[in-house]
């Protein structure tokens, strides 16, 4: 169960590592189009490319969630599975 919430941990880390970094260059794009500056085909390609990961991402870790979700669903009665439960729940 240790390396569970372990490699959960090391996951979570990563992904907000990588949606910061995509964040910060929606924002930049979004600080453009707040200036009413005319995007480039280049930042546009950027943007959809960005989407792209950001959406791949969140479907990539449902998937993972749910996945475990059904493995500790089966071990109800051991409270370190009902922990972790609610753990992902949580997410």
């Amino acid at each position: 169960m240790k390396k569970v919430v372990k490699a959960l941990t090391k996951i979570d880390k990563k992904i907000h590592k990588f949606l910061l970094k995509e964040m910060i260059i929606l924002e930049e794009i979004e600080q453009e189009k707040a200036k009413n500056l005319p995007i480039t085909k280049k930042q546009e390609k950027k943007l959809n490319k960005v989407s792209k990961k950001l959406n791949k991402a969140h479907n990539d870790f449902i998937a993972f969630k749910d996945t475990l979700l059904i493995i500790t669903s089966k071990k109800r009665g051991n409270p370190k599975c009902r922990a972790l439960e609610k753990f992902l729940n949580s997410l």
